[in-house]
């Protein structure tokens, strides 16, 4: 078992890690992002398909990453600061998987501010796991009473499935016994032992599992029996990075 201290250390890391993403026009939440700790070549941000790439009829045109401040105790509110600003057509979309990334390559995030990836290994069920993202967030931020940090939910994989859209024994997703809600999309999933990136918060699996095509209502049988689909993060490594600059 992980030491309790340890746990912590793995939580702080996470917590420190994980963005909220907004429409820097209009000043909305979509969801949830993470910054990827790599050791050479430019800086990384990744979350879902659905949350970087949404289908509205106006989609943004420049996303904004509010991130904690490393120096915020675990318990102050109020405590985040814009990190960055990108424009939207910077997002590199792997569709079949829900999976989008960011890079940046004029920043780069503290180490203790990034996580790390679980590329070569896969949870099994049973294992325990959790996540950080921002669930509470308002449609518009300006309409904020009060600025909170980002949430954790700690659970087990519960299942692993085939892939939906994919032939059979060739891909798979997980399901996680963690209760999380809109705006938790595209955080995180990290196993507790290591705090490494096991796979990324997803609802659109979760629609195809329980074959229901509205959002809200998927959404809510989903959060009834406590269940959240993630996509595993090794399809991470498929993505194509093209050469980007930084939004001005």
């Amino acid at each position: 078992m992980t030491p309790m201290s340890d746990r912590r250390a793995v939580f702080n890391r996470a917590r420190l890690a994980t963005l909220e993403v907004i429409d820097a026009d209009n000043d909305v939440s979509y969801g949830s992002a993470f910054a990827v700790h790599r050791k050479h070549g430019p800086g990384v941000i990744v979350s879902a398909a659905h949350v970087l790439q949404p289908t509205d009829e106006t989609p943004p045109t420049h996303f904004r990453f509010f991130i904690v401040d490393s120096d915020a105790t675990t318990n102050e509110w109020g405590a985040q600061s814009v990190l960055l600003r990108i424009d939207a057509s910077a997002v590199v979309v792997h569709e079949s998987h829900d999976l989008a990334a960011i890079q940046y390559p004029d920043t780069r995030f503290p180490e203790g501010q990034t996580l790390e990836l679980a590329m070569r290994s896969a949870p099994k069920v049973g294992d325990q796991v959790a996540t950080f993202g921002w669930p509470a967030t308002t449609p518009n931020l300006l309409d904020r009473e009060v600025i909170i940090a980002p949430t954790a939910c700690a659970g087990i994989v519960s299942d692993i499935f085939p892939h939906p859209e994919m032939p059979l024994g060739t891909h798979a997703f997980y399901l996680v016994q963690l209760p999380l809600h809109p705006g938790n999309s595209g955080g995180p999933i990290f196993d507790l032992r290591t705090g490494s990136v096991i796979g990324i918060v997803s609802k659109r699996l979760a629609q195809k599992v329980v074959g229901i095509v509205d959002d809200v209502l998927a959404d809510s049988v989903m959060i009834m029996h406590g269940l959240t689909s993630a996509v595993p993060i090794h399809h991470f490594a498929s993505l194509d990075f093209p050469r980007l600059r930084r939004a001005e």
